[in-house]
């Protein structure tokens, strides 16, 4: 009797940690995947204070960390970032706050 019920509990408690793994890998999953973004918005902001390449690739992965951004393309020549985004995700208040905390001004067209 004593056996069984030891038995039960191994298999309980395996079954748990198997199920906490499960769970776990599905978070990874979703992290590691996020779905897609439907951009339904694409603006053309000026930006001013971008001086070489890096500047304007490092403000392209700014906006495109954004949660909401489907594209976001930075131009150095044209002083300009064209942005594909979802409105209901990210309002232009964030990308522009997005460009600020870069260190660029931005402004819409």
């Amino acid at each position: 009797m004593e056996n069984t019920k030891m038995k039960k509990i191994l298999l309980g408690g395996a079954a748990f940690v198997a199920g906490l793994a499960l769970a776990g890998g599905l978070v990874w999953w979703r992290h590691a995947h996020p779905a897609p973004v439907v951009a339904n918005t694409t603006v053309t902001l000026d930006v001013t204070g971008m001086h070489c390449d890096g500047c304007a690739a490092g403000l392209t992965s700014e906006l495109r960390r954004l949660g909401g951004v489907a594209s976001a393309e930075v131009s150095l020549t044209n002083k300009s970032a064209v942005v594909s985004f979802d409105s209901n995700r990210v309002a232009m208040a964030g990308l522009l706050k997005a460009v600020s905390e870069a260190g660029f001004e931005g402004k819409t067209r």
